[in-house]
């Protein structure tokens, strides 16, 4: 599985760490909070390398904030953040699996009822909109990106883009679209479900942006320089 290229970032937290660092030692703080999402956690080699001339004079700020694991030395918020944010992904790719692998195996499905593929029967049916327009066997049915997409545009036009992807880059697009999904919770932001398809955007890297710190007042940051 592709490392995941967000985590939920707490300013916070940020805030506590840096409190009492000058402008060099917050800049550095913030560039292994990035370089963390990548390696995980930093070696001292690792921490050398990403500071690098600057390592010497910010290593005892920067030291004094992070902990330890053996020798891999990392921030515990965004650990913990980074954490929680693969649970949460494994949780939605879970459930979009779901969708279309729930057993439908208690007989004849109702009018307006949009039927998931049953398994094991060797009786697969998908029923959309109550008419039986389903593909029978269909492994990745319309009606399950459709729903997890959740940004109602152009129907018709994305069911004939459906169509033509194959079951390959279904599966890719079913992974990618609850993290793209929860990567932009305001649906303006969202592409329209036929753009997506369209342009194959389901190879995108989904970057949420990070939070911006609270602006600080003058006075705030008369308190947080050194003495």
């Amino acid at each position: 599985m592709s490392k995941d290229p967000a985590f939920l970032f707490y300013p916070a937290d940020a805030s506590e760490d840096t409190q009492f660092m000058n402008r060099l030692e917050r800049g550095a703080y913030f560039d292994l909070v990035k370089s963390q999402r990548i390696f995980g956690g930093f070696t001292m080699v690792q921490l050398r390398k990403v500071l690098g001339a600057d390592f010497e004079t910010v290593k005892d700020s920067i030291l004094a904030i992070m902990k330890t694991e053996g020798d891999i030395y990392f921030i515990p918020w965004v650990k913990e953040s980074i954490a929680r944010r693969e649970e949460y992904s494994k949780k939605q790719s879970d459930r979009a699996k779901e969708r279309w692998n729930k057993d439908n195996s208690h007989g004849s499905t109702m009018a307006d009822t949009t039927a998931m593929p049953q398994k094991g029967n060797g009786n697969e049916t998908v029923i959309i909109d109550g008419d039986n327009k389903g593909v029978q066997g269909e492994k990745y049915p319309f009606e399950a990106f459709w729903d997890l997409y959740d940004k109602k545009r152009d129907k018709p036009i994305c069911q004939g883009l459906w169509k033509k992807i194959d079951d390959e880059q279904k599966q890719i697009i079913m992974a990618h679209v609850p993290k793209y999904v929860m990567a932009t919770p305001d649906k303006s932001k969202r592409k329209d479900p036929q753009r997506y398809l369209r342009n194959s955007n389901w190879h995108d890297e989904i970057i949420i942006p990070l939070e911006k710190p609270k602006k600080l007042s003058a006075i705030e940051l008369l308190m947080q320089q050194p003495d």
